[in-house]
């Protein structure tokens, strides 16, 4: 991900592994984080950050909770359909969580579950279940 001075601020790197996906997430400044899956029966992630742990868990259809120490800091949805890669991702979050991490998180979940190279795609999203349900109506808080 660049700024808009072309300053590349993140790197995403996907990981090849065996069981669970994961992926590097790799700041500008040095920062290195690994977002790593954590169950096939439920589709969710972890991520250890100083200030302690996110829990991203993907919900009924198109959307993503994340909560830091199992509180709701943000929540990503997206759009059902895409026409030529045209995915669109509304994220909402509170103030205080760093947006680089969210696009990184978003960029992760398309890698993930999206990035299929058809010129037209209709997703359902997740069907499954749910381990750790957003809550309902969520909205940012500070």
């Amino acid at each position: 991900m660049f700024d808009s001075s072309n300053n590349e601020k993140i790197t995403l790197i996907k990981a090849i592994t065996l069981i669970h996906p994961k992926f590097d997430i790799i700041f500008s400044g040095g920062t290195h984080l690994s977002l790593e899956g954590k169950s096939w029966i439920y589709d969710y992630f972890k991520l250890r950050v100083p200030e302690g742990s996110f829990e991203i868990h993907h919900q009924r259809r198109l959307k993503l909770a994340i909560f830091l120490n199992n509180e709701q800091v943000a929540e990503m949805v997206k759009n059902r359909v895409a026409v030529f890669g045209g995915d669109e991702y509304k994220i909402q979050a509170n103030s205080d969580i760093n947006r680089e991490l969210l696009i990184g998180i978003c960029l992760a979940w398309d890698l993930n579950d999206f990035d299929n190279g058809n010129s037209v795609s209709i997703g359902i999203g997740n069907i499954g279940p749910v381990k750790k349900k957003a809550e309902k109506d969520w909205i940012p808080t500070r």
